[in-house]
């Protein structure tokens, strides 16, 4: 029971140390997180191409009679549209949108089907389809044909009505960088890491600084300590007591000549 008891007096004297530390070096941690967002900063606003978005949405709609709407209809529609969001980047629509616009030179398949997002509301038979580029104006030109490649698939291939919803228009800011979130986890990750170095630090430091440390380590009493003299302090006094034996000197002299 003792033992548990001074084990736990030890650790949060350790818990104290550290907090006592890390408060020590607490500009290090700020100075830290500054420079690293700092840099994250320039080298998002700088170095990183900005990419705009445009989008652009679809209603799929799986109708048994043209002149009547059923319960089964409006299910099996929103059923579809997850494999209506699958073709949009099918080599049959994004192949088929690289050759329309004349871009084999700029995109592949890969790289063009990397651009394109698709997102479902739930259960809605409405798709969002998003294109990014580093050209607001290609963006829009590109999520225009990939909708229009979309519906001709849809209604030619899967026979089922679709329509255009929404166009695309041109951004007129980018979507990412996002430079704010970014810079934010850049002072973040600065921080830690400056704690983490701290911490470290503290737990590899086995120098013996206080009458606890001794006790603790080397398991001895201490039975009397002597304290350590400033260097520059130690030759003022020393600089004093030879001024102070001077004096008394001279004030001998005089009263022996005397």
């Amino acid at each position: 029971m003792d033992q548990e008891k001074k084990n736990q007096e030890e650790l949060e004297i350790d818990v104290r140390a550290l907090l006592y530390a890390l408060w020590k070096h607490i500009g290090f941690i700020i100075i830290s997180a500054v420079l690293c967002g700092a840099i994250v900063f320039v080298y998002s606003k700088c170095f990183i191409a900005p990419k705009y978005v445009s989008t652009s949405s679809l209603f799929v709609l799986n109708r048994n009679n043209e002149n009547s709407l059923s319960s089964s209809d409006i299910t099996s529609s929103a059923a579809l549209a997850n494999d209506f969001a699958e073709l949009a980047t099918s080599h049959l629509v994004v192949d088929g949108v690289i050759e329309q616009l004349g871009l084999g030179e700029q995109y592949t398949y890969s790289k063009l089907s990397s651009e394109i997002s698709v997102m479902i509301k739930d259960n809605t038979r409405v798709l969002k389809i998003s294109v990014k580029d580093k050209d607001p104006e290609m963006a829009k030109m590109l999520v225009d044909s990939v909708s229009d490649a979309l519906i001709e698939v849809i209604e030619n291939k899967v026979k089922i009505e679709a329509n255009k919803i929404d166009t695309g228009v041109v951004p007129t800011k980018p979507s990412s960088p996002n430079v704010t979130k970014y810079t934010i986890l850049g002072c973040l990750l600065g921080a830690i890491l400056a704690i983490t170095v701290t911490v470290v630090t503290f737990l590899l430091d086995d120098t013996i600084k206080t009458e606890a440390d001794v006790e603790k380590y080397l398991h001895v009493t201490v039975l009397a300590s002597i304290p350590l003299m400033d260097k520059d302090a130690g030759k003022a006094e020393l600089q004093k007591e030879k001024t102070q034996v001077r004096s008394s000197k001279k004030k001998s002299s005089r009263k022996g000549g005397r």
